[in-house]
């Protein structure tokens, strides 16, 4: 059970939880009637079975999977609370994607990989997790806007805490300040509309 509080698998186990009670119960019970030494042995197993409990919320990861509605924002699906509280871009990318959503847009996240709760067309600019964009063959910034340009690219949405490759990062900087206008920022994600025409 202590594990279990530490692990994000305890959840699944919850259909167990009632049995492992019960289990915890009868034990304590044996032990309790073994005078003081099992008195205070039967109190330890109850301290130490109810301690994952002390991990739980109001507000936990059980909401994003039971639907249940929050009692501080009862009007937000329990599924975005969730994402909210556990996948730090998810805010700014939602209002993000409803933007570049109006403009049926294609945005490459550089050097950002999330772009799982995106409902955009987007690609990715990781230097590392793609091949679409061969940084290390463009000899230029030009050459790097004619490659967004081929593919569509019409934002980015960049994460400035990243610095993966000095040479892309510094490549997607210079293309940025010619050809980009920073649209919204919220901390260290930034989206920009670049004009590659």
């Amino acid at each position: 059970l202590l594990l279990w509080g530490h692990n994000e698998a305890w959840r699944f186990m919850l259909p167990w939880l009632p049995f492992m009670a019960l289990a915890i119960g009868c034990g304590a019970a044996a032990w309790a009637s073994q005078g003081a030494a099992g008195r205070m042995g039967a109190a330890a197993i109850v301290i130490a079975a109810s301690c994952p409990l002390l991990g739980l919320s109001q507000n936990n990861q059980l909401f994003a999977v039971s639907g249940i509605r929050s009692t501080v924002e009862p009007e937000k699906p329990s599924r975005d609370i969730y994402l909210e509280r556990t996948l730090e871009p998810y805010a700014f990318f939602r209002r993000a994607d409803r933007y570049l959503l109006e403009r049926h847009a294609k945005v490459l996240l550089f050097p950002e990989g999330l772009g799982y709760y995106l409902d955009a067309d987007y690609q990715w600019g990781d230097p590392i997790y793609q091949g679409l964009i061969p940084y290390w063959r463009l000899p230029d910034e030009d050459a790097l806007a004619g490659r967004l340009r081929e593919l569509g690219v019409g934002y980015v949405l960049m994460d400035r805490s990243f610095y993966v490759v000095p040479r892309a990062t510094d490549l997607m900087h210079a293309v940025l300040a010619r050809h980009g206008r920073e649209l919204m920022r919220d901390g260290k994600w930034s989206l920009f509309e670049v004009h590659l025409k």
